[in-house]
């Protein structure tokens, strides 16, 4: 059994102020255990700041924390679509503070959340709910969902991304994903609003760094044959090893400098890793896949490559590899 203070508008600086003067020594003598937040709160209060600092103000004072009875109120029987959207936001902005300061994940103190009524209709405070009086899903609830997946999605892909070497890339890959893990670390930093939705802008982030990291160019290595000669003629060759866990190197040849295209693509056709992009000179080449973040299946590399000083040529060529876990 626990022990919880529960009250509503704990948002308001005054009333947490009191709330804290009241159970600090109750805390300190070993009888409290959490405090709950009632969250009856408006179309666009609190803010993102108010709420931090009530729960800043009460983090010292509880082992834990629960939201209880949230409901967002929309200020009409009627709310129009742009109403509706204002309220998702809201939502989104709060579930994202909630999200974030998650007792599971070691990032907080939040332990549950509890949606006031059953939908609109059955409820304490009337078309407050993620769920209409017919019981249909609201923008809100879209909302809410989106914030769940995309941040945890985008927090995972950031922690990826910092794993990333910068020596491995070519330096115009390299700038276009520091520029999307940049921005992809304040969209899940930053607070939003009632205005700014938090459910597009950790999508929006979460797919940029996605399509970075995919973009990123393995820097090309020129490999020496003694006194071998240039190559003769295009050729990609098999991948060594194959079968392979982690990595694998691909190598090809070129007896031209060409423009060369080299992707991996998974057994539905997705493209899973550029590899090289851009002019290469003649030459004997490597390239090293590491395939740390692919699951077990078998891929398809495939070469193009348009010879500098053959218009309208193209020399394609594909393989299959295994990666085994």
């Amino acid at each position: 059994m626990k022990l919880y203070y529960n009250d509503y508008n704990t948002h308001d600086s005054n009333k947490a102020n009191g709330i804290v003067r009241i159970l600090t020594p109750i805390f300190q003598a070993g009888y409290l255990d959490g405090i709950g937040m009632q969250d009856h709160d408006g179309l666009t209060s609190p803010t993102a700041a108010q709420w931090i600092a009530s729960y800043d103000k009460f983090y010292p004072i509880c082992t834990e924390m629960s939201v209880t009875e949230l409901d967002v109120n929309p200020g009409s029987s009627t709310p129009s679509p742009t109403t509706l959207q204002i309220q998702a936001n809201q939502y989104a902005m709060l579930f994202k503070l909630f999200v974030e300061r998650n007792h599971g994940s070691g990032r907080g103190k939040i332990v549950n959340v509890s949606k006031d009524g059953l939908n609109d209709q059955y409820a304490f405070v009337a078309n407050a709910s993620l769920w209409d009086a017919q019981n249909k899903c609201k923008p809100a609830f879209y909302a809410v969902v989106d914030v769940g997946i995309h941040y945890n999605g985008l927090d995972s892909l950031i922690t990826y991304a910092n794993t990333l070497k910068q020596g491995e890339y070519t330096s115009s890959s390299w700038s276009n994903f520091a520029t999307a893990l940049t921005s992809a670390k304040t969209a899940r930093d930053q607070d939003y609003s009632a205005s700014l939705s938090a459910a597009e802008g950790l999508y929006s982030a979460r797919q940029n760094l996605t399509t970075a990291i995919q973009n990123l160019v393995k820097v090309l290595v020129s490999v020496g044959h003694g006194n071998q000669s240039q190559p003769t003629s295009f050729a990609l060759n098999q991948n060594y090893p194959n079968p392979f866990n982690s990595s694998t190197v691909i190598r090809f040849e070129l007896p031209v400098s060409s423009r060369v295209s080299l992707n991996v693509f998974d057994v539905l056709g997705r493209k899973v890793a550029s590899l090289v992009q851009g002019e290469i000179p003649a030459g004997y080449h490597e390239v090293r896949w590491n395939a740390e973040d692919a699951s077990s299946s078998f891929y398809f590399y495939r070469m193009e490559a348009r010879p500098a000083d053959r218009d309208g040529m193209q020399v394609v060529d594909t393989r299959r590899m295994l990666l085994l876990r």
